[in-house]
Parts: structure tokens; C-alpha cells; sequence
């Protein structure tokens, strides 16, 4: 699997290494195999594995006007619905 970052600046972005450009080894659950590879079959080698309805980049997420990090603002709406 080749991981890239995307970046994003208002609606352009651009693709490049990830932030130390090293190689990186990532855990896979084995549980995840079977569901992974049937979502890819057919895809090719250069095709997105998580993409929009048009094979393109997903966009970041954002879910509130004052954070910039959907994880943010999820702990905050869990932190006071308590």
C-alpha cells in the first residue's frame, strides 16, 4: 500500500510524501483482510482506496465553523452531552 499526504488550501490541493518522507510500516488486522480486499477488487494499482463518488480525494471533514479538526469538535459535543 503507497501512502501519501494530501494537502489542502481552500478548494486546491496537492499530493506529496508524508511528513518525514520515510518509508512506514503500519499494523493491519487480519479481521480487516477479507472486507479490504473485496472493496479494492477490480481497482487499479494507482485508483484511491478511500475516495469521493468521483474517484477523486476525500475533502477534510469539517463539521463546525470554530475548529478546524472534525476529532475536536467531537469530544467537545461528547464532553457536553455528559
Amino acid at each position: 500500500m503507497r501512502v501519501q499526504a494530501l494537502l489542502q488550501e481552500g478548494l486546491s490541493s496537492a499530493i506529496d510524501s508524508p511528513k518525514t518522507h520515510k518509508r512506514r510500516s503500519v499494523v493491519f488486522p487480519a479481521f480487516l483482510h477479507a472486507g479490504l480486499a473485496a472493496s479494492i477488487e477490480g481497482k487499479s494499482r494507482d485508483e484511491l482506496f478511500f475516495a469521493d463518488a468521483h474517484g477523486q480525494h476525500l475533502r477534510r471533514t469539517r463539521v463546525s465553523t470554530g475548529s478546524r479538526s472534525w476529532f475536536k469538535t467531537a469530544l467537545t459535543t461528547v464532553a457536553s452531552n455528559r
